[in-house]
């Protein structure tokens, strides 16, 4: 099986006034067999949510649920009590467990964008949980934000996934490995990136299959998520 770059042109958009949104995984309206999840990846939505809207109270369970806020801020609610503002440059990790409901809401004047990220959790029925963590960026290295292995500072997901922050200046070169086991998502936000013939722009991503030591050199000054997630 060979790597892929999926150019942003192949996106489903779902437009629904308040809310616009690229699903990278079969999802809601978008149903596709064949891109059901990567590994234990199992939805990455890129979010713009219009102001005074937002995802009123609605149920999750058994899945690990990260929100990643690039600009603006969302209001995040459940019925575990917790009521919190989430930030650009923050992140919120949230285990549905056995059950739990959550909405989340632009109270703001501005547009929010936002990544919803959803992983196959080890197990069920685990007791709901939520965190919040700011994360200040260092230009030309990978932030890790998520990890199973409770690392400080880190927040923790019951899922063998890892997720970092990528934010590079123009001409810079960062190496990351695909291991035996594990698989490489990426996806780009703003900028633009090389690795090996392969050039990706805003909203493009690769899924990296074969393990190998790979290098990313940045055309322009790029900023991008990138996940190590494991087979199911």
């Amino acid at each position: 099986m060979k790597n892929k770059i999926i150019p942003h042109q192949f996106l489903y958009t779902a437009d629904h006034s308040w809310l616009t949104s690229h699903h990278i995984f079969s999802f809601a309206e978008y149903y596709d067999p064949q891109n059901m999840n990567f590994g234990n990846l199992r939805v990455f939505n890129d979010d713009i949510i219009a102001p005074k809207t937002g995802f009123w109270l609605h149920p999750h369970a058994n899945a690990e649920i990260v929100t990643i806020v690039l600009s603006g801020a969302i209001t995040h609610g459940d019925t575990m009590g917790n009521t919190e503002e989430i930030q650009s440059w923050e992140i919120q990790v949230m285990t549905a467990g056995r059950g739990i409901e959550h909405s989340e809401e632009n109270k703001g004047d501005e547009a929010v964008h936002l990544y919803q990220i959803w992983c196959k959790t080890r197990q069920t029925g685990l007791e709901p949980r939520y965190q919040n963590h700011k994360f200040p960026l260092k230009s030309n290295t990978c932030t890790l934000l998520v990890s199973w292995d409770s690392a400080d500072g880190v927040g923790y997901i019951h899922a063998d996934v890892r997720i970092f922050r990528g934010l590079f200046e123009s001409g810079t070169t960062h190496t990351f490995e695909v291991f035996p086991g594990k698989w490489v998502f990426l996806y780009v936000t703003t900028g633009k990136l090389q690795i090996g013939k392969d050039i990706l722009g805003g909203e493009d991503q690769l899924r990296y299959w074969v393990p190998w030591v790979y290098t990313l050199q940045t055309l322009e000054i790029a900023d991008f998520v990138m996940i190590e997630v494991s087979l199911v």
